[in-house]
């Protein structure tokens, strides 16, 4: 019996630590074939030779998101990590490559996110409605005594220094859907007192 047969939103997912784990892989699974991966895993085919193979990580990564879990530590302690095959170390070790040309993935997904879209939306001519390009540099705050890379910057919304890093976004906005481009992460100079 296909359980996930009359879901058309995806708030209509279980919520984490489900044990329906079937009918999120079935919504997955439609939700990825929508994609053409195979050459996002040939870009992440160099970073990994052995162990759990990189396509079993890149799509639970790219899954999290789906099952409202906001990173890996909360993806172990939820009920999903009994379905995983490798431990936490495989994850973070996938991320921290510095093989893998993230910013390349992200131009793909959004073509692909764009091509989607166009092809399955209605179109309804929305008078004054304007496509445009916006650049965010929302600040990615952090605490701790002993971070690597890390300073204070400063929160122009709250006029304000904050220790963390700026992660500059380039994004489209096609009146929908607001789809990240491009995006780097910066630290500011270090100023005198801090």
């Amino acid at each position: 019996m296909q359980q996930s047969k009359g879901i058309k939103n995806l708030s209509e997912l279980p919520k984490k630590g489900s044990a329906n784990s079937d009918l999120i892989i079935a919504m997955f699974d439609s939700t990825i074939k929508e994609f053409n991966l195979s050459s996002i895993f040939r870009i992440l085919g160099c970073c990994k030779t052995k162990g759990v193979p990189v396509k079993n990580i890149f799509k639970t990564l790219f899954l999290l998101p789906f099952i409202e879990v906001s990173n890996i530590r909360n993806l172990f302690i939820c009920g999903f990590s009994k379905e995983l095959i490798c431990k936490k170390d495989a994850f973070y070790e996938f991320l921290n490559s510095s093989k893998i040309d993230w910013r390349i993935i992200l131009m793909i997904f959004a073509k692909q996110f764009l091509k989607i879209v166009a092809k399955k939306s209605v179109d309804t001519c929305h008078k004054g409605l304007h496509k445009v390009l916006i650049i965010d540099d929302t600040i990615s705050p952090k605490t701790g005594k002993t971070i690597e890379f890390i300073g204070k910057v400063f929160d122009h919304t709250k006029h304000a220094y904050n220790l963390g890093m700026k992660v500059l976004t380039l994004g489209y906005w096609d009146g929908k859907s607001f789809i990240p481009l491009d995006f780097s992460i910066h630290n500011e100079c270090k100023i005198f007192g801090f």
